[in-house]
This record gives C-alpha cells, structure tokens and sequence, in this order.
C-alpha cells in the first residue's frame, strides 16, 4: 500500500483490497462466481457511492465485469482456526497435560533438602536466600546421598570433586596426578571412565532396590479385591467425585448392585443389572466393592 492509501478509513481498505485481488487473479476470477466473506458488506458500499465518483467509483467500474456475492463471516473459535492451519501444512497438535510442577515428587524432594542447606545460612538475613544458593547447590552435590550410595558428583565426573584445601595444602591425590605424563593421564582418565559406567549402574541398581523395599512395606497394607461369579458388587461412582446437582454433597458414592458375570484377566471383570442387562465393557476391580444385602433387601 501506498503511504496515501494507509489513511483510507477500514471499510475503503477493505474494497481496494478486493480490488486488488481481483485485479492480480483476473484470468482466474472472471470465468468463477466470487463470494465474498467479510464482516462489512464492501460491495454494497462501493453500489451505494455516487457513480464513477472518486476511487470507489473507480474500483466498482473495474469490478463490475465479476461476478461478485457478498457472504456476512461467521465468529471462528480460535481452536477451530488452528486446526485448520495445521492440517493445511500438516502439523500434528500433540496435546498433553501441563507441566505441574508441585506433583513432581522427586524434585519437590530434591528442594526440600535445598531449603535445609539454605537455612542454615540466612539466619540473620532471610532475604540473602539467593546469595546462599550456589553454596546449597555445592553442598548438595559432594555430599553423599543414602539412595545412590555415592554423590552426584562422583556420579557423573567418575571422581569426587577436588576440594579447595586439597589444591592449597598440595593433598596426595594432586601431587600424584600433577607428576603423571601426558601419555599416563589420558590412561587414568580411560579407566575413570570405565569405573564412572560401572558406579552409574551400581547406583541404579541402588535405587532399583530401594524402590523394591518401598514396595513392600506399601503392599503389605494393601487388601487385593478379588470377586467371583455370581457376587453382588457396587460400581464406584466415575470419574471419582462426580456429584449429581439435584443432591450436591449428598450425592452417592456408589451405585448398584450389579452382578458379576466373567472375571477377565488383569482384575477386570464383566457385570450385569440385575434385570440382566450386561454392561457393554469390562469394569476394573478397583473401581468395584462387594454389595452385602440388607434386612430389608432380605426381607423382600
């Protein structure tokens, strides 16, 4: 556009960008019925001008060998529009959950024991947390950890960290690699590579081990739910807190019961109404509770 042309108001903006459409693609357009989509009807306002009066007048003589039809544009979501990009251009949306970072329980456990170190540093001045930080960070990476057996330095480097007194005082493992040739460290460095593999898998194998520990002690509280064919069971409510608005937060929990017709693999199991109508897919057990028939259900 021309400077000129930027200081049209936006509805004659919009008719001379029609008219520059049609003029570019007029071998295209001229054989075509045009609908055009827009919020202001252009075409209605180049007909309603004086004839051959100024640029509209101009532009709707230019105009006048098309076929033009005038179409109102409908709202579109957002969503909807992107969608549509991306399958022009097939682009694949790969939607996932957002990142939460209060349910990362390792790394929540990781800053806890961040906040120890830091603590004991800022008792006079709180505020000075951010100055402490690199000295928790380093405390934390040499120290020794009880669920690898080993620091997270040694970890990755193959080596504990040199200290500085150790580089000061001239401690034995210094003197020892400063007096090495070229040729003897690159084969020290070789086998510190070769250990740094095996402490990685001994510390996974750590972890693996604790983690089976933890297993047990939690599955010795757990109660399997087994059920066989012919119990009556209730089906918990799905998804879980899913409240009816005519009860609110007396709605139920549970509803049934229901009677157990196959137990599939995987404590899955196949259910029935008690009219005998089957349920078309299989119910996990535990999303089921064994129904134990009431005074009043016996007495009936």
């Amino acid at each position: 556009m021309l400077d000129a042309e930027t200081r049209y108001p936006e509805v004659e903006k919009l008719c001379l960008c029609l008219f520059f459409t049609c003029t570019k693609l007029h071998h295209i357009l001229l054989t075509a019925e045009i609908t055009v989509i827009c919020k202001s009807d252009v075409v209605k306002h180049m007909l309603s001008a004086p004839v051959l009066k100024g640029r509209l007048g101009k532009w709707m003589l230019a105009l006048s060998e098309f076929d033009l039809r005038y179409q109102p544009a409908k709202a579109v979501k957002g969503q909807a529009l992107a969608d549509l990009i991306a399958e022009r251009i097939r682009i694949k949306l790969i939607r996932s959950s957002p990142y939460y970072a209060q349910a990362n329980g390792q790394a929540e456990a990781s800053n806890q024991s961040l906040i120890k170190l830091i603590k004991r540093k800022i008792d006079e001045n709180p505020r000075d947390w951010h100055e402490k930080l690199s000295e928790a960070l380093w405390a934390y990476r040499m120290s020794c950890h009880g669920a690898i057996k080993t620091s997270p330095y040694q970890l990755v480097y193959g080596q504990e960290a040199v200290l500085p007194w150790e580089i000061t005082a001239g401690s034995r493992r210094v003197t020892f690699q400063n007096d090495l040739t070229a040729e003897e460290y690159a084969a020290l460095m070789s086998d510190t590579i070769e250990d740094a593999t095996e402490l990685r898998l001994w510390s996974l194998e750590k972890i693996k081990e604790n983690k089976a520990r933890v297993a047990r002690a939690y599955n010795k509280k757990v109660r399997p739910k087994e059920f066989q064919v012919g119990d009556l069971v209730w089906e918990a409510v799905l998804p879980l807190g899913t409240r009816d608005k005519a009860y609110g937060k007396w709605s139920p929990n549970w509803h049934g019961p229901y009677k157990v017709v196959q137990a599939l693999k995987g404590n899955a199991y196949m259910l029935e109404e008690l009219s005998g109508e089957k349920f078309p897919v299989a119910v996990n057990g535990q999303h089921l509770k064994k129904y134990f028939p009431s005074m009043w259900d016996d007495g009936q």
